[in-house]
Parts: C-alpha cells; structure tokens; sequence
C-alpha cells in the first residue's frame, strides 16, 4: 500500500505547519517499514519491526493532535482545518489497517510454527484413512471459520474507527463553523460600536461649536451694551426754578417789604 500524499497542502498551496512536514516523514518510514516486512520470513523479527511501526503511529497520532491546536490558534478557516486534518488522519487509518492486518498474519504463523513444534504441523494425508481425512477436514475447516472470524471482527473494527473518526470530525467541522459565526457577529458589532462612537464625538463636537457661537453672540450683545452705556453725554444745563409765589392783593400795607429772592433773575420792587 503507497503513502497517499499531503493533498491538502498541495492542492490549496498553503505553507505547510512543522507537524505536517514531520507528518509526510513519518509516512515516508511506515511505508519504508511495511515494504521491509514483506521480505522478512521470521514472524519475530516482524513482530519486533510492527512494534516500532506502532510506535510512529502512536508520535504520527500526537502530531495530528499539535496541527489541529496550532491551527485553531491561528485561525485557520474551518473548512481549510478539516479538509487538512482529514487527509492525514485518513492517511494514519491505512496504516493502521494494515498493522492489524499484519499483526494477524504474524500470530497465525506463530501458532502454526508452535504447531509444528508439537507435532501438530503439516501431515501427510496420502496416508491417512477416511475417518482421519474427515476429522482433519472439520478441523481445517474450523480454523478457516475461525481465521474468517478474526478477519470479520477486524474489517468491523476498522469501520467503527472509520465512523467514529467521521463523526468527531463532523462534529469538530460543525463547532468551527459555530466559532466563525460569533467572530462574525463580534466583528459586527464592533463595526456597529464604532459606528456609534464616532456619531456620538460628531454630535459633541457640534454642541460644542453651537455653545461657541452662542457664547460669542452673548459677548458681543454685552460688549455692545458696555460701548452704549460709556458713551452717554452728561446735561450741562440745570432745571429752571419753578416761578415765585404772586404777591399778595389788595393795598400794600405800611411797614410791609416785599422779599428779596435769591434768583437775581427775579426781584420785586
């Protein structure tokens, strides 16, 4: 089976994270290590290469796990997240596959090599009677059904794995999306707070310039009454006296003086 390769990073040209570039190199040495186990007959030296092969996936897992939180630091958009993550996690799934499917094999030809060493291995049936051959025949039979078993549990965990690792996704996929909107809507209302901020320094920076002119207007009256009131000339000329008392009638008496009046404009004789 061939390494799939990183897709996501290909197709949108994106830079790749640092967990990505170490991502397509562990690949590259589970592809390496399933390819070198083909050529290796002894199930305990497979045994020990699957073991280290196990090991990656487990570093391969964290890896994927470090993409996403870096990501979602900086704020990847959430379809660009899910269509990156999907396409390593698909790629760990294959191999994971692949190991079970290995792991099976190499405890099969254990048990068939402790078999042999028992003195259960291959027979010769040339030489086996009827009553034997069929005896022999359940019982190949019953560890064909029981190797299909295996097979069938395996395939079945496999697509649990596939369906939960479907779901998380979708799940993940749908909770981004819900982050987006409220950065949305945030980004929203700070426009509109601004908006509002900036309408209201506008409107006081009008009442202000009003309260100016007003108070401009108010000085110029009181400078104006200032400038009516010094320049007021002052009356030179005094109120005229108010006329004498006329004299009194009838004959002037003896011994009588008409008074002098201190107006020198009026005397009486």
């Amino acid at each position: 089976m061939g390494a799939t390769p990183l897709v996501p990073n290909g197709a949108t040209g994106a830079t790749p994270y640092e967990q990505e570039v170490k991502l397509e190199k562990l690949f590259g040495e589970l592809q390496a290590g399933f390819k070198k186990m083909e050529g290796v007959a002894d199930p305990n030296k497979q045994a020990n290469i699957l073991k280290d092969l196990t090991n990656k996936m487990q570093e391969a897992k964290s890896l994927i796990k470090e993409f996403e939180q870096e990501a979602r630091t900086d704020n990847m958009p959430a379809a660009e997240l899910t269509s990156r993550k999907k396409g390593l996690v698909q790629q760990l799934n294959e191999y994971i596959a692949k190991k079970k499917e290995l792991g099976n094999d190499i405890a099969g030809r254990k048990e068939l090599i402790g078999a042999a060493k028992r003195g259960d291995g291959p027979k010769d049936y040339n030489n086996m009677d009827t009553t034997t051959l069929i005896v022999e025949g359940r019982k190949k039979i019953k560890e064909s059904d029981e190797s299909l078993i295996r097979s069938e549990k395996l395939v079945a965990e496999t697509i649990e794995i596939g369906t939960k690792t479907a779901a998380k996704l979708d799940d993940q996929t749908k909770q981004l999306e819900r982050v987006v909107d409220d950065l949305d809507q945030i980004h929203f209302s700070m426009k509109k707070a601004q908006k509002i901020i900036r309408d209201i320094t506008r409107g006081i920076a009008t009442d202000k310039a009003i309260m100016g002119f007003i108070m401009l207007l108010l000085l110029g009256v009181v400078v104006i009454i200032v400038l009516k009131i010094a320049h007021i000339p002052k009356s030179t000329s005094t109120a005229s006296p108010p006329p004498p008392p006329p004299p009194p009638s009838g004959r002037r008496m003896l011994g009588y003086r008409a008074p002098t009046l201190a107006h020198p404009h009026y005397t009486i004789a």
